[in-house]
């Protein structure tokens, strides 16, 4: 169905019409008559049906009825518009998906009826053309891949990476800005809203007194607030159900920075660099900080922690950045206070570090090892802290050693990780990625960065599935991939809104250097988080 508009000349037509109307009819067959030249488009289907996240892949033909206009592309602008009469907003009632001739991208449409109208409109005259298409949208995600969020300008862009349960790892879909793509149950919002700029990404098994039935979640937290996806039931989104607030005693935290679950229904959230903890069994809401002695008051703490697996007991090594100190924090779900960490003869006292930290984590390495890399600002010196961290809470401390002229470049490393199979040091540094083997005392390039920018380093934490259990180690086609990458983020400083790749790095047994797992994600801004769905 073709629909022409004369647009600014059409009401001078219409007064033309009316003055002249009597004079015709008297004077009828006194005129001779001319065909107007017009555009045809072609090459578009009358109905589409596509998946959700799809490309309906529809590349308009132009000819002119006469052979008189000049049908290239730079005469005309366009509009690819979707309506849907059925929706309850305005914004969502009226979608503008494109605006170059051809529609060959996929497209954040959620599932149903679509009246989808192709403008063109000529840039010389401001006569349009608009042909219209029958639209559905079918389909739903799938429960196992990637979350990536990613920073474009101020904002938070989230997409999903879906992966395949009968070819694992090979991720044929990509789902671009996917909280488009679903709706509020509440019907209060058009879709799933994420205002802010990105900070992390975490999901597990939880449920709240408001959602008593335990789901799994996605945590989507930013600047503004954290948001809950449940996917269990199919990626949906309440407004007003799915809320942070139903595991807070209010008024604290307002919302998490990093959360980190420690078993189902357990958890501890970061904000403002106090820690709160979470257990649903135990009756324990977000609400008081735990990061203070039994004899004292709060202190800040890092965003940077070492947390074992898949231990509802909580155990976690903090950094206390005010008094520069290592502690340790768990036992059980109710803890609630931290408690200073003890040394044997000739390590280093850590309640007396006296230094600055730059990063901290945990591996699975070496029985459970935490991590830190450390800065003695006023000698402009660093230092690599190792501790032993085991499943069971125990905590030994084992070395404080220089690694100022060891690590290559460390005065300007931006990003750390450690290795969860064989316990490397992984950090970048202008322009490469360096691997460190700590026993070995052996630093190598892993990977040159190729002029791009670092925006990410992490492993990912598997607590529910983690590297020691059965679960993983019997079913390593689809979980090494995940539990073993060393993950990185980068970016071209050009173009940072949408260069954003992820590669899933595979470090060799022997310090050996690094390949890549599977193709890299492609497609985001600046990668800023991860994360793996851990459903069976």
């Amino acid at each position: 169905m073709y629909r022409k508009l004369f647009l600014g000349s059409g009401l001078t037509a219409l007064l033309y019409i009316l003055v002249t109307a009597t004079s015709c009819r008297k004077d009828l067959g006194n005129y001779s008559y001319s065909e107007v030249d017009t555009l045809h488009i072609g090459g578009l289907a009358s109905a589409i049906t596509i998946s959700i996240g799809g490309n309906p892949a529809q590349f308009p033909t132009f000819s002119s009825s006469l052979g008189l206009l000049d049908t290239a592309a730079s005469q005309f602008s366009y509009q690819w518009i979707a309506y849907n009469g059925f929706a309850t907003t305005a914004e969502e009632r009226r979608i503008i998906l494109d605006t170059t001739r051809n529609l060959d991208r996929n497209i954040t449409l959620k599932v149903g009826s679509y009246d989808l109208y192709y403008k063109v409109t000529q840039k010389s005259t401001g006569v349009a053309w608009i042909k219209n298409i029958k639209l559905t949208v079918e389909g739903s995600l799938v429960k196992y891949g990637w979350f990536v969020l990613s920073q474009v300008g101020d904002s938070t862009q989230l997409d999903y990476f879906q992966d395949s349960s009968g070819a694992w790892n090979t991720y044929p879909k990509h789902y671009s800005r996917v909280n488009q793509l679903i709706g509020d149950v509440a019907g209060q919002y058009s879709y799933l809203r994420l205002p802010g700029k990105p900070l992390s990404l975490t999901s597990y098994n939880n449920r709240d007194y408001v959602n008593t039935t335990a789901k799994v979640y996605e945590y989507i937290n930013t600047s503004e607030g954290t948001q809950k996806l449940n996917i269990t039931d199919g990626f949906t989104w309440n407004s007003q159900k799915y809320v942070f607030r139903n595991e807070c005693v209010l008024p604290t935290p307002p919302r998490a920075e990093y959360i980190y679950p420690s078993s189902a229904s357990q958890s501890m959230a970061i904000y403002n660099h106090d820690v709160y903890t979470y257990s649903y069994t135990g009756g324990v809401y977000y609400n008081t900080p735990v990061n203070k002695l039994s004899t004292g008051s709060t202190f800040p703490v890092s965003n940077y922690m070492a947390v074992t697996y898949n231990s509802s007991a909580f155990y976690s090594i903090f950094f206390d950045t005010l008094n520069r100190r290592f502690v340790r924090f768990g036992g059980s779900y109710s803890s609630k206070n931290c408690t200073k960490i003890s040394y044997p003869s000739g390590a280093f006292d850590p309640d007396q570090v006296q230094k600055d930290l730059v990063w901290m984590g945990w591996t699975t390495a070496y029985s459970g090892q935490a991590v830190a890399i450390l800065k003695d600002t006023a000698a402009s010196n660093y230092y690599l802290a190792r501790l032993t961290f085991t499943n069971t809470g125990t905590v030994t401390p084992l070395s404080l050693t220089d690694v100022t002229t060891i690590l290559t470049g460390i005065d300007k490393a931006d990003h750390f990780a450690i290795d969860q199979q064989y316990g490397y040091l992984f950090y970048t540094s202008g322009g490469n990625l360096y691997e460190y083997d700590m026993d070995n005392n052996v630093v190598k390039v892993a990977m040159n960065l190729g002029g791009k920018l670092v925006s990410m380093l992490k492993t990912e934490r598997l607590y529910l599935y983690p590297p020691t259990t059965a679960t993983f180690l019997n079913n390593g086609t689809r979980w090494f991939p995940v539990g073993y990458s060393m993950i990185l983020g980068m970016y071209d400083k050009a173009n940072p809104d949408n260069s954003g790749e992820v590669h899933f790095l595979k470090p060799g047994a022997l310090a050996t250097g690094v390949t890549e797992y599977f193709t890299p994600f492609t497609g985001m801004g600046k990668v800023v988080d991860v994360n793996y769905l851990q459903i069976l």
